[in-house]
């Protein structure tokens, strides 16, 4: 809100006062919102990354644990868990590779969109495994 000029000693002092709604003393300038903007894609990122690699460790994880005991799951006594075990863990691979590229690339948003089904999967993937508690 800009006071114009006007005769009075009151609009003058609105306007000293106001000097900081002038476009050229803006505490918000468009160069902190861009200063703003490029920390958050670079916040961005590396939280990307880093989930990212917890998606590759879970798929490693999974892959590597289809014929040994984990946790409280006994694979080696049944087979149907170890081929769920195999699939889940090639999928979270997949997914955590293509998250990990297209961050890489720089597409934020598919990577985001691919983070998103992974959750997904990872939420689905808990309630297959109470299945073989």
């Amino acid at each position: 809100i800009y006071f114009p000029a006007t005769a009075g000693a009151t609009t003058g002092m609105i306007n000293g006062i106001s000097g900081f709604w002038e476009p050229s003393n803006w505490l918000f300038s468009f160069g902190f919102f861009l200063k703003g903007f490029l920390i958050l894609k670079i916040l961005a990122i590396i939280l990307l990354i880093v989930v990212s690699s917890i998606l590759l460790f879970m798929g490693g994880y999974l892959l590597g644990h289809q014929r040994k005991p984990f946790l409280v799951f006994h694979p080696e006594s049944t087979p149907t868990l170890g081929g769920v075990l195999k699939v889940c863990g090639l999928i979270l691979l997949a997914l955590g590779a293509l998250s990990l590229f297209i961050t890489i690339i720089g597409q934020i948003l598919w990577a985001l969109l691919i983070v998103l089904c992974a959750a997904f999967f990872v939420s689905i993937l808990s309630f297959i495994m109470l299945t073989y508690l």
